[in-house]
C-alpha cells in the first residue's frame, strides 16, 4: 500500500459494544490543534448518556453533543446523541434527527454514508469495537467515493464482530488500537489501496 496526499477534513469514529474504551485509547492521544474535525457514534440505548463527560473528562478536548445545524470544525468534537440519525452535509454541518432511532436501525451506516456524499476522499473513518455489522454498507459506501476506512485490528477489540464485518467489507488498513492515533496524526493519514 502506498501513501498518498489528500487533506482530511472530517475523521469519523463508530463503535458499539467496547467502544468507550476505544474512544478514549485514540482522543487522548490525538493533539487538541487537530487540522479536521471528528465526529463520535456508539450505539447508545440511554437517552442520558454519560459520553460527552467522560470523553471531556478522560481527554484534553473540548467534546460537545452535535446538535442539528452544527458547522464541523477543525479540532471540534462532536458526539451524536444516543438514538439519534446524525448526517453530514456538503455545506460542511451536520443534520441530527429528531425522532429516536430503534434498536434495529443501522445508524453508522447511514452516518458513514452521508460523509462518503458529502466529503468523498476529504473523509476518514475508523471502524472500531463492536458487536454485530452495522457500518459494513457505510465502509463500501466510503471506499467507493475514495475515502479510507480504518479498522481496528478484531484482535484489539472488546468486540470482534463490527471491525470483522468492516474489513470483508473494504476497510484497509486494519491496525491495532494503540496504532490508530499515531495514524491520524499523520500529516498524510491516507492508504490508497494497491492492486
Amino acid at each position: 500500500m502506498a501513501r498518498t496526499h489528500r487533506p482530511i477534513e472530517v475523521v469519523v469514529l463508530v463503535a458499539s459494544a467496547g467502544g468507550l474504551e476505544a474512544f478514549i485509547a485514540i482522543l487522548s492521544e490525538l493533539p487538541t490543534d487537530l487540522p479536521f474535525a471528528v465526529v463520535v457514534q456508539q450505539h447508545l440505548s440511554e437517552p442520558g448518556s454519560q459520553l460527552v463527560p467522560i470523553l471531556t473528562h478522560k481527554t484534553a478536548h473540548s467534546v460537545a453533543w452535535a446538535r442539528d445545524g452544527d458547522r464541523l470544525e477543525p479540532g471540534r468534537i462532536l458526539v451524536t446523541p444516543a438514538r439519534r440519525l446524525l448526517e453530514l452535509r456538503p455545506d460542511g454541518t451536520c443534520t441530527v434527527g429528531d425522532e429516536r432511532l430503534p434498536l434495529t436501525a443501522r445508524p453508522h451506516d447511514m452516518l458513514l454514508a452521508s460523509a462518503a456524499a458529502s466529503y468523498g476522499a476529504r473523509a476518514l473513518a475508523v471502524v472500531l469495537s463492536g458487536m454485530g455489522s452495522d457500518g459494513a454498507a457505510g465502509v463500501r459506501a466510503m471506499t467507493g467515493a475514495g475515502a479510507v476506512v480504518v479498522a481496528q485490528s478484531p484482535d484489539s477489540a472488546a468486540a470482534r464482530s463490527m471491525p470483522e464485518s468492516a474489513i470483508a467489507a473494504g476497510a484497509a488498513p486494519v491496525l491495532d488500537l494503540r496504532a490508530i492515533a499515531a495514524f491520524l496524526t499523520d500529516p498524510r493519514p491516507t492508504t490508497a489501496a494497491s492492486g
